[in-house]
């Protein structure tokens, strides 16, 4: 059975139905079920416990059991302030453990959440409900494993279709789906979710990274851009190419630009880089494909990869004003940037957990909720004339009731004037989007707006960015004149 796949057991009598090599969620033993635990030769790595917040002296047990994941539940909603003081006492006293709230309810746990201070090591394990809405909600949150219930599947234990995006959701973040014991047929709809896991996993990955100097090294660069960016690429160049033309590629030297100004097959292609590895790579590439390395010459076009979000699209810039002389052509030719504002506790607990509050990061949106219509922020037309820095103050009206973690940026990139490529999370990621997030998250409703302000200044060859939010109240500055995060641009 699949690692994805998991148990929880009210009472220790059904551990014999379980299978070994699946997450077995059980009561932690006291000291008259020891003995009976250590006979069950359950596989211990796969081995979460369960525990009551009323009776702390029996989770002394768990020391003595190699255990990364313990589970408990709210039993009564007017002791929650206890609960969380236990719940800090015990993350205090077993530093290796994973503790998961069990809840059905989301107003509850961030209720809990915030109590416990929002520590890296509180997951919520939900019990997945028929609301689509709340699934989505869901989605978003801090989980260790979510609980399946039987009201998903139909008569023949074939998934609701309605459903079935979010089992496949959870399936590719390699989150575990767990059945209760105590459901009628858990065994078959243990079987089921296996058969469908089998299908439905694919390789999911956040990708949550600082964004990089361009200049920072010359170096071939797999990018997370699928291959369908570059044919773009190459559609473009061609369309702009004539007769002796000289192509400038700018670093750094991603393997897919470079394959795709090769398909556009230039007479002539000139680039600065003072890795003699790399340049000699390049010159033999060029060479093999009959494209001629000038030195002295001004090129016609100037061609610069673009990546992800608001950020390195926006290095643009300064990379076409070192490099412009004059005023050659551009590829991309224009740059206009989005922000959406989003709920996503899960991208803001690895933010906070890698010390990145006050930084922009290239991430994923798979586990966001945009919480209102993207707006316009700002746009560059290359090149610039020297106007590189920019702000915006920019309004948004919330859809739902929610928690504001931050705002998802992104890019339309226009290479030509028929030829685009987008971030936006709604498109085919050829490019992934950035996440630029708040130190204190803000609870916003549809009878608020939402007003935040950002700003890009760029000095010499440095960059930063900084932000705060205006509405529905006055938040802190983000970065304040890049104290925390800078980007220092160098043309050699």
């Amino acid at each position: 059975m699949t690692g994805l796949i998991g148990t929880i057991f009210r009472d220790v009598s059904r551990l014999a139905k379980a299978d070994k090599n699946s997450i077995c969620i059980v009561p932690a033993p006291d000291l008259e079920t020891t003995g009976e635990f250590l006979s069950s030769q359950i596989n211990f790595s796969n081995l979460g416990f369960s525990i009551s917040l009323e009776d702390l002296d029996s989770t002394r047990m768990i020391r003595n059991f190699d255990v990364s994941n313990v589970y408990f539940h709210i039993i009564d909603e007017n002791k929650l302030v206890d609960y969380a003081s236990s719940v800090c006492l015990l993350m205090n006293s077993f530093p290796n453990i994973n503790f998961s709230l069990v809840c059905d309810d989301i107003s509850t746990w961030l209720r809990f959440f915030e109590l416990c201070n929002c520590p890296n090591r509180l997951f919520v394990c939900p019990i997945l409900t028929l609301d689509i809405q709340e699934l989505h909600s869901w989605i978003t949150m801090h989980l260790s494993s979510v609980i399946v219930i039987k009201s998903l599947f139909d008569e023949k234990f074939s998934i609701y279709n309605e459903y079935l995006p979010f089992i496949s959701h959870f399936f590719q973040r390699n989150i575990p789906l767990l059945v209760m014991s105590d459901m009628d047929d858990f065994q078959d709809f243990q079987k089921a979710l296996v058969e469908y896991s089998k299908i439905h996993i694919v390789s999911f990955d956040l990708n949550l990274s600082k964004p990089y100097d361009p200049f920072s090294g010359f170096a071939f660069f797999n990018f997370f851009g699928n291959e369908a960016k570059y044919q773009f690429y190459t559609k473009a160049i061609s369309a702009r190419l004539t007769e002796g033309s000289i192509v400038k590629l700018l670093p750094p030297f991603n393997i897919g630009i470079v394959e795709a100004v090769i398909r556009a097959k230039p007479s002539f292609i000139t680039y600065e880089c003072d890795n003699d590895v790399i340049s000699a790579a390049l010159e033999r590439l060029f060479r093999e494909n009959s494209i001629s390395f000038v030195t002295d010459k001004q090129p016609s076009i100037i061609i610069s990869d673009v990546f992800s979000g608001i950020v390195d699209h926006e290095f643009l810039p300064e990379r076409f004003e070192f490099f412009c002389e004059r005023s050659p052509i551009c590829i991309p030719t224009s740059v206009e940037s989005y922000l959406v504002p989003v709920s996503s506790q899960d991208l803001w607990i690895k933010c906070k957990e890698l010390n990145q509050l006050e930084e922009i990061s290239i991430v994923s949106m798979k586990t966001s909720m945009a919480l209102s219509q993207p707006q316009p922020c700002y746009q560059f037309i290359f090149p610039t004339n020297g106007e590189t820095t920019k702000s915006t103050i920019i309004s948004f009206k919330p859809l739902v009731n929610a928690i504001l973690h931050g705002f998802c940026g992104y890019c339309n990139v226009c290479l030509t004037e028929s030829i685009s490529l987008s971030s936006s999370p709604t498109e085919d990621e050829s490019m992934l989007p950035i996440f630029i997030p708040l130190v204190s998250p803000i609870r916003v409703s549809p009878e608020q707006n939402i007003e935040f302000y950002l700003e890009r200044r760029s000095l010499g060859h440095t960059i930063w960015y900084q932000w705060v939010v205006l509405e529905p109240s006055l938040g802190k500055i983000h970065n304040f004149l890049g104290e925390k995060s800078r980007f220092c641009m160098k043309k050699d």
